[in-house]
């Protein structure tokens, strides 16, 4: 889904991160802790700031019950990868991102 205005602060932790695309993969109903969400960043030239909002606005205990175990948030030019879920599942993931830019 892309992230609508309402759920920004839930998803991203922050409000402050202009960005022109984005999608987040959420499980509506999960017993593991996960997250996934990729930006395009509006001003490529803010990114580093874009990923330490995130950084400093992260909630890996945001669920009830639950708790992602690892935060990862990387990019690849002026797309973000931000997850938080079990570490396996999150390297797995940054990995494959990171794939990208070769």
């Amino acid at each position: 889904m892309e992230i609508p205005d309402e759920n920004q602060e839930y998803l991203l932790g922050t409000t402050e991160i202009e960005f022109t695309d984005s999608v987040a993969s959420v499980p509506m109903v999960n017993v593991d802790p996960y997250q996934c969400v990729l930006l395009r960043v509006k001003d490529p030239d803010k990114v580093d700031e874009a990923k330490q909002l995130l950084s400093d606005n992260a909630d890996p205990r945001k669920w009830v019950c639950v708790e992602a175990d690892s935060v990862i948030i990387e990019n690849v030019g002026d797309v973000i990868l931000y997850i938080m879920a079990e570490q396996k599942t999150a390297e797995a993931v940054r990995n494959a991102f990171l794939a990208l830019q070769q």
